[in-house]
């Protein structure tokens, strides 16, 4: 018994000073990803809250100096012992670089045990990249035969001090984009048919220039132009059919239920294979559709002449086209 006694205090002893590894996590405001890297514009302060993926009786960070690091440009608060969170600030620089400002900060984590208290440290390195000036606003797209205006926008709209106007130097559609608003800031798309080219992607080079210091920077905005159901079905024809002179041609021989050809149309804005085109003829004592898009005799037909019926189409958002044609009856010797 008295072994079995010694043999759990000694595990238990064990498992209370033996080191449990934990790391440091370090995120941005209104995020749950840790990370090493951030950045923030020039001119602003970047915060960065720290904590640890362990639970303790204490948690505090302390900023570890180094002499190849950047650890003056950086501010460590909080209070572990009083439950304050820690944050890690990046103190406001205008100051660009071609590396980022790095630190090394240190957790020491204390837990408390029936045993006593258990230390640990962890390390890590936290970098920080300073943006020079950089437009924000991103490529958009929009309906064809619509206008637009979308707000230029850069790092630096924070910053009261500066003062960002910008231009548009050059472009592959330069033409089709304009300017205004204040200091430029509104860029305009012209309305434009989703069938104008067989690209529906419009490009045109934005540039934004600091009037303080002069600093400028060139960004490629993207306009996409989507397709919309806006024109109706065209070229109504009717396909397969004898031909006589130059017209559609019936032999006055063939009676009724006699598939003369099939009709068929075009729609820019519609994919036929997933949305048929409807074909109708309204009021013919002659004719009839049938199987979609058929056309037929709906009688024996013996009289030697011209006899005319409109045809309409539409397609899956009711746009339509009619059109009248001519069937030109003939001996049935001439076919």
């Amino acid at each position: 018994m008295k072994i079995i006694k010694l043999f759990v205090i000694h595990m238990l002893l064990l498992s209370s000073f033996q080191t449990l590894a934990f790391s440091v996590t370090a995120k941005e405001d209104n995020s749950s990803t840790s990370k090493d890297n951030f950045s923030t514009p020039e001119g602003m302060a970047k915060v960065i809250h720290l904590q640890s993926d362990k639970n303790a009786n204490l948690l505090e960070f302390a900023i570890v100096h180094d002499d190849a690091l950047d650890s003056e440009k950086f501010i460590l608060a909080g209070d572990g012992g009083n439950l304050i969170p820690y944050t890690l600030t990046l103190k406001a620089t205008a100051l660009v670089q071609d590396k980022p400002y790095r630190v090394k900060v240190r957790a020491t984590l204390t837990t408390e045990t029936i045993f006593g208290k258990s230390t640990e440290t962890a390390d890590k390195i936290i970098s920080v990249t300073v943006e020079g000036l950089r437009i924000t606003t991103a490529d958009f797209s929009i309906p064809e035969n619509h206008s637009d205006a979308i707000m230029l926008t850069t790092n630096q709209d924070f910053n009261e001090n500066a003062d960002v106007i910008f231009s548009i130097p050059s472009g592959a559609d330069i033409d089709k984009f304009g300017l205004d608003g204040k200091d430029n800031n509104v860029l305009h798309f012209d309305s434009t048919d989703f069938e104008a080219r067989e690209n529906n992607i419009y490009s045109v080079e934005v540039t934004a220039r600091r009037d303080d210091t002069g600093e400028t920077t060139t960004k490629t905005i993207t306009v996409t132009v989507t397709d919309l159901d806006d024109e109706a079905p065209t070229n109504i024809r009717i396909e397969g059919a004898r031909v006589v002179d130059g017209q559609v041609a019936l032999a006055n021989n063939e009676g009724d239920d006699f598939v003369i050809g099939t009709l068929s149309a075009t729609d820019p804005d519609t994919d036929t294979t997933t949305n048929a085109l409807t074909f109708t003829i309204d009021n013919s004592p002659d004719f009839e559709i049938v199987n979609g898009n058929e056309l037929k005799t709906k009688r024996s037909i013996t009289a030697i002449g011209d006899i005319d019926f409109t045809v309409t189409v539409r397609n899956h958002v009711n746009q339509s086209t009619d059109k009248t044609f001519t069937i030109k009856v003939v001996d049935e010797k001439k076919i």
